[in-house]
């Protein structure tokens, strides 16, 4: 009987953790996860930047560079092989410039709203400049983060980036 009423807590524990324990999210959550995010961009780390990302991610952002305006929409997918890409890219400058290419990086959280407990509308601001001042990004962003099995993603995210260059 005592086995069976321990299996039982036990089971209704889980569940509860699986239904609304490892779900909810609160601001010290929405926090650490941007702290763990600069940790793995100062790292280059694109693997932990792409763990970042829910399984439906959806990434929406508006590119402005000598270029001009470009709108990308990304899934998990292309993120993560952007986030590939763009530290390969970096490896490659650095390397041509004889060592490794210095990143600084700064984010802002502006707002956090949690409404309902399962998911967090948060808006950002950040920089990052590449070789000291070879290549700048400032940006602003508005993600929605959902927290899974313990864990907060990034389900969602709508953004503007400009991007300098020494050149322009």
């Amino acid at each position: 009987m005592a086995k069976k009423l321990l299996l039982l807590v036990g089971a209704g524990a889980a569940a509860w953790w699986f239904f609304i324990g490892g779900r909810t999210i609160n601001e010290s959550h929405v926090r650490g996860f941007y702290e763990q995010q600069m940790h793995a961009t100062l790292s280059r780390d694109p693997k932990a930047l792409c763990g970042m990302l829910a399984s439906d991610f959806v990434g929406e952002a508006v590119e402005i560079s000598l270029a001009g305006r470009v709108r990308n929409v990304q899934d998990r997918d292309q993120a993560c092989n952007s986030i590939e890409e763009f530290y390969a890219s970096m490896d490659k400058l650095g390397s041509s410039m004889g060592g490794m290419l210095q990143i600084d990086y700064d984010h802002e959280i502006i707002d956090i709203k949690i409404d309902d407990a399962r998911s967090a509308v948060v808006k950002t601001r950040y920089k990052m400049d590449l070789g000291g001042s070879i290549i700048n990004l400032s940006g602003t962003s508005t993600d929605t983060l959902i927290r899974r099995n313990g864990k907060v993603r990034v389900q969602r995210t709508e953004g503007k980036v400009t991007t300098r260059t020494m050149a322009g």
